[in-house]
């Protein structure tokens, strides 16, 4: 019984309010990852918990243009979300990382992805149309 006590003394439970992304209420897009709930998580810890969640998701995802551009949508939103309330998130957020890694340069892996060269060479599509893709509610990007 004493081990017991033990643990359960061990375990303790965080309790995290999380904001609510309403991307799919505005765009129609619902998202495959969980990037809102694990950077609204980690702004809850401070900048170093945003910037290794971001080191961690993006070293996981780098290659999946899918996620990066799932992520991006977070990174810009979270940018929204703090700027005027933490400017230390904000700015961290709207630099996500190194050169490499930042925002802009993430941005420019997704446009020279297989989904926007598409969209970039048949102009009747538009960005809903490939939000519509990526969640799996149109086809029109071949594997």
């Amino acid at each position: 019984m004493k081990e017991n006590k033990t643990q359960s003394q061990a375990i303790q439970q965080i309790f995290v309010s999380l904001p609510v992304w309403n991307i799919e209420s505005i765009t129609g897009y619902k998202p495959q990852t969980t990037f809102w709930q694990d950077f609204s998580i980690a702004d809850r810890f401070g900048v170093t918990a945003v910037q290794d969640t971001f080191n961690r998701a993006f070293a996981e995802w780098k290659s999946n243009y899918i996620y990066l551009t799932e992520m991006v949508m977070v990174l810009n939103h979270k940018i929204w979300q703090w700027y005027q309330k933490n400017d230390e998130l904000s700015k961290l957020y709207d630099k996500s990382g190194n050169k490499q890694t930042s925002t802009p340069a993430i941005i420019s892996k997704i446009m020279n992805s297989h989904i926007f060269t598409k969209l970039r060479t048949e102009p009747h599509l538009t960005v809903m149309d490939a939000l519509a893709a990526m969640s799996g509610r149109s086809s029109f990007i071949g594997k």
